[in-house]
């Protein structure tokens, strides 16, 4: 069963929730930081794998993150 949200698995978990995903039909967006843990590496991954609105620029704070990500979404 896929849960709705944002969790954080390993990176050998992601085949099989990925072939789950698919059958149930569920979106899934996966995000990469390539191992970094600071803010720039996370926005940088959300920039490349979900729909923002609008676009999110360098030095982004946390509040417009998730105005543009909830924004992606709804459009």
């Amino acid at each position: 069963m896929i849960n709705a949200g944002f969790h954080e698995v390993p990176g050998t978990d992601i085949p099989g929730i990925l072939d789950e995903a698919a059958r149930q039909g569920v979106p899934v967006f996966t995000l990469s930081t390539a191992g970094r843990t600071d803010q720039e590496a996370f926005v940088e991954a959300v920039r490349a794998a979900l729909p923002l609105d609008p676009p999110l620029a360098s030095g982004t704070v946390w509040d417009a993150i998730s105005d543009s990500v909830g924004a992606g979404f709804m459009s």
